[in-house]
């Protein structure tokens, strides 16, 4: 990629990609709470709130976003579909 998907003025705190049925996605969780998901193939973006802190991230080709830290580890599933319609 020539230029970065994303900049904000908060450092980033854990990363995750996966090759999902809707494209290639790339997650970043941000220390001032919140997660981006971008959908590479249209650059879109999605914000979504972080409930707990993160210092670790997986996303799984079916959806499924695990979240880690100092708070115990949760997990999400995420409507792919719904997300990117």
């Amino acid at each position: 990629m020539e230029e970065p998907v994303g900049q904000r003025p908060a450092p980033v705190t854990a990363l995750a990609a996966a090759e999902t049925p809707v494209g290639l996605l790339i997650a970043a969780a941000w220390n001032d709470a919140e997660l981006h998901l971008w959908h590479l193939t249209s650059r879109k973006l999605q914000t979504l709130p972080l409930l707990s802190r993160c210092n670790a991230l997986t996303l799984s080709s079916t959806g499924q976003l695990t979240i880690g830290g100092p708070d115990g580890v949760h997990g999400v599933r995420l409507d792919l579909d719904r997300l990117w319609d």
